[in-house]
């Protein structure tokens, strides 16, 4: 398991980019990266990110469009949008995508990406458990059918 979480912020605004970037690093371990538009973020989904915080507004994609290609790729990196967007509709648009949440921006924004963080945070560690754990479960299976199957040969000879 990994010490640091690899968070994507993808943001238009860069002083509210490095705001909350300075904020999260500030509350956990983590590797985080800025992109200003959707298209920086798509061309680096191969850094695969634990956790993507996305603004709907972006200057060359909007957000749904961002992260309907996210999916594409990768079906499992949790997103939380967070924008100034206020109609209800993109809100559910997204929610019924997949999207973890759809934050608001306002006074309670950083604060509540930090709780979502946080929460996520613990989910990502425990699937990156779960997954060893079947990683060596599936070797210690392979490791007993090899013995076995070394024993009954050198029985049937």
């Amino acid at each position: 398991m990994k010490n640091h979480i690899n968070i994507f912020i993808v943001e238009d605004n860069y002083i509210y980019a490095n705001l909350l970037k300075r904020e999260l690093s500030n509350f956990l371990p983590c590797e985080i990266s800025i992109y200003t538009k959707g298209k920086d973020c798509l061309d680096n989904l191969y850094k695969i990110p634990d956790i993507i915080i996305l603004d709907h507004n972006l200057g060359d994609m909007n957000g749904m469009e961002v992260f309907k290609e996210i999916r594409e790729v990768n079906q499992e990196a949790p997103v939380i949008f967070l924008s100034g967007q206020k109609k209800m509709s993109v809100a559910v648009e997204a929610l019924k995508h997949g999207a973890f949440d759809y934050l608001e921006k306002n006074e309670f924004a950083i604060r509540l990406i930090k709780e979502h963080v946080q929460k996520l945070v613990h989910y990502c560690n425990f699937l990156k458990q779960k997954h060893t754990y079947n990683r060596f479960k599936a070797g210690f299976f392979a490791a007993v059918l090899l013995y076995v199957v070394s024993i009954l040969y050198l029985y049937l000879i």
